[in-house]
């Protein structure tokens, strides 16, 4: 049934921003089958997806989310068996895996480093999906609970790997800089942010890219952190905590640009591994550049004019 028209799916569908749908259900999977946007219930052959999952997981039974009517839809498929938890399959069905795919990277890169290794998911797969990118891993360890402050500060500060880098020259900066240049708005922000971050020497960081606290998961006492999409080997210090301050006090507080900015103020009082005031503002704009671009890119330019306008107050 096309998810966008349909309330099939156990009759569970509820409409998400900007035209975005979600359809959830509950069914064996040798029952899916993924055709670009639509899911086609009872097929009698099975998608090479649906193959690969039932060799991984005998007897599963799955829960689908599907996000249609927005850029770059994805699916995510969530594997159960004996009524628990096995693992979790991604599918990019409009032909853009560019995130998956750097999910994947960063997934295999922090199963090598101790201390990360056991808060984030672990690669099972990157099968030949013949409907789409796609990959599947093991669930995060952990459960979703009230989170420590301490908790996020050390796994905050585990995912500082060394040794220094050039700030400007890292995964990060560039990946930043490749988005924002789409947007003739952003390019003035973001030529500033790059002159105050030139020479600023940090010591390279893992960075999960989209910090927010219903990505994290609480495991006896440590944090644990899935979504990778937008994570990089290479980053910045202090990025993601302020991030994570950031899309809450926008999304769940309802900051506007004024109190964005006050904040930006307050964060240009603080240390960070060897960031200075001149290159700490820098990074903050950085920040708020990167923010406005993904907005812009999905067409959510309400929540984009807050970044943008948190940029030019705090440029002056």
């Amino acid at each position: 049934r096309d998810v966008e028209r349909s309330r099939g799916l156990g009759d569970v569908y509820k409409r998400q921003g900007l035209g975005a749908s979600r359809a959830v259900a509950h069914l064996p999977l040798s029952s899916m089958r993924l055709l670009g946007r639509q899911l086609v219930i009872g097929t009698k052959t099975p998608s090479a997806a649906v193959s690969y999952l039932e060799q991984e997981v005998p007897r599963a039974r799955f829960a689908c989310g599907l996000r249609a009517g927005a850029p770059r839809g994805k699916t995510v498929v969530h594997v159960f068996s004996s009524g628990q938890l096995r693992g979790i399959a991604k599918f990019v069905v409009d032909g853009a895996g560019n995130r998956l795919a750097n999910e994947a990277r960063v997934l295999r890169e922090l199963a090598h480093v101790p201390g990360l290794s056991m808060c984030a998911p672990r690669l099972v797969g990157e099968p030949p999906f013949h409907l789409g990118s796609g990959i599947f891993m093991t669930p995060v360890p952990g459960r979703p609970s009230r989170l420590s402050s301490s908790a996020v500060a050390e796994f905050l500060q585990r995912c500082v790997v060394g040794p220094s880098v050039v700030a400007t020259e890292t995964e990060l900066t560039k990946r930043v800089a490749e988005s924002a240049e789409r947007f003739p708005s952003l390019s003035a922000a973001l030529e500033h942010s790059l002159d105050d971050l030139a020479g600023c020497a940090v010591p390279s960081t893992f960075v999960h890219g989209d910090f927010v606290p219903w990505n994290l998961r609480m495991n006896n006492g440590f944090v644990s952190a899935f979504d990778w999409e937008y994570g990089v080997r290479d980053g910045v210090p202090a990025w993601d905590a302020m991030y994570f301050e950031t899309q809450v006090g926008v999304l769940k507080d309802q900051w506007d640009a004024p109190e964005l900015g006050r904040r930006a103020q307050e964060w240009l009082t603080h240390d960070a591994p060897g960031i200075g005031r001149p290159a700490m503002r820098g990074l903050i704009c950085l920040l708020f550049v990167d923010l406005a671009a993904r907005y812009l890119e999905k067409g959510m330019t309400d929540r984009a004019d807050v970044y943008e306008k948190a940029l030019s107050n705090l440029r002056r």
